[in-house]
């Protein structure tokens, strides 16, 4: 079986946990290659086997200010030019799947793939906690456009072969066959002390690690003078957050620093949330702006993980005292289970399928 495989450039969650399920597919004799298509391919530092990189981009996501703060109206700008150039695309990347003989096309979480399945006659897999077409359509009510870019999205939704649904998802109502999956996410192979003991931390001190992904915290001010001497701030490679009063660990495989913190502070995204339940590392969420994927993301991680809200203010000033009280307070055994392993889950129903 051979696969192409798209995914979304928005942010790094959908590449981060998309190539933990690529790396269980081509474990299995039935794969012969999985061919990754994507903006975010520079995410892929090693250089695996029967896995090859390909650069393009089938959606255009949501652009952000930052990461706390969305732009509607430049978002709005790209959706529409590039349905105008979406069939030049289509046909491009059908003539593609068929000059390269694949068998499968996967897509998490663009639309598009499923028209180029239905043209190349290819069978096709959406996978993903939420749809663009839910996201777009909270938009209609800033620009009619978004409701109609919406609806068409929603109708190429609905010609995926089989869709895999992630814990912490949206309303989907558009896909002819669905089967829910366990959580997928990068994870540590370390112990919370050999984690620990890796960036060298100090045992007297508590660690938050400000996890804000792929677009940083550019122009906002931050009263550094309010961070208590024992709590260390830290970061990896985050752009527009610079002080004297951070640890910046570059370069690191990031699972074993969630594992390595206290505690993670950060927007609600699918990746970091994933990967702190794996670590057992406790969350601080703050708003995201108006995506409509957030309050489903945050339903589920109450119920599920030790965890507590902070505003954007409270955040600015490092007032975390009330969120530690919080999460300190949880007990534990009344938190949901969420179902795991949800790559095996995913290879397991391919080949069972196709």
């Amino acid at each position: 079986m051979k696969i192409l495989y798209y995914v979304s450039s928005h942010g790094y969650g959908h590449i981060s946990r998309s190539y933990e399920i690529i790396r269980k597919l081509v474990t299995s004799s039935a794969v012969h290659s999985v061919t990754i298509t994507s903006d975010r391919i520079d995410f892929i530092q090693d250089n695996p086997t029967k896995i090859s990189l390909r650069k393009a981009s089938l959606d255009v996501g949501v652009f952000q200010r930052d990461s706390i703060s969305l732009d509607v109206d430049v978002t709005l700008q790209h959706l529409e030019a590039f349905e105008k150039n979406k069939n030049s695309l289509m046909e491009t990347e059908a003539d593609y799947a068929i000059q390269e003989d694949f068998d499968l096309i996967i897509s998490d979480s663009a639309s598009l793939p499923f028209i180029i399945g239905i043209e190349a006659k290819i069978p096709t897999i959406f996978i993903g906690n939420f749809t663009w077409d839910y996201i777009y359509s909270n938009f209609g009510k800033y620009n009619p456009n978004f409701s109609a870019i919406s609806n068409i999205h929603k109708i190429e939704y609905s010609f995926a072969t089989s869709a895999f649904i992630l814990p912490f998802h949206c309303p989907m109502d558009g896909f002819m066959e669905m089967h829910k999956v366990g959580l997928v996410g990068r994870r540590s192979n370390l112990d919370k002390d050999s984690a620990r003991a890796k960036f060298n931390f100090n045992k007297h001190k508590k660690y938050f690690l400000f996890s804000f992904g792929a677009y940083g915290l550019k122009d906002i001010v931050w009263n550094w003078e309010s961070i208590p001497d024992d709590w260390i701030i830290v970061c990896s490679e985050l752009t527009g957050f610079e002080s004297d009063q951070i640890l910046n660990i570059p370069q690191t495989y990031y699972p074993d620093l969630v594992r390595a913190v206290d505690f993670v502070v950060t927007k609600p995204g699918y990746g970091i949330i994933s990967e702190s339940i794996y670590a057992e590392t406790p969350i601080i969420y703050t708003d995201r702006g108006d995506f409509a994927e957030y309050p489903h993301l945050v339903q589920t991680l109450e119920k599920s993980h030790p965890c507590s809200y902070i505003s954007q203010t409270d955040l600015l000033d490092f007032s975390f005292s009330e969120c530690i009280a919080k999460i300190q307070d949880t007990d534990r055994n009344k938190l949901t289970k969420l179902p795991l392993n949800g790559e095996s889950d995913i290879l397991a129903l391919i080949l069972q399928i196709f």
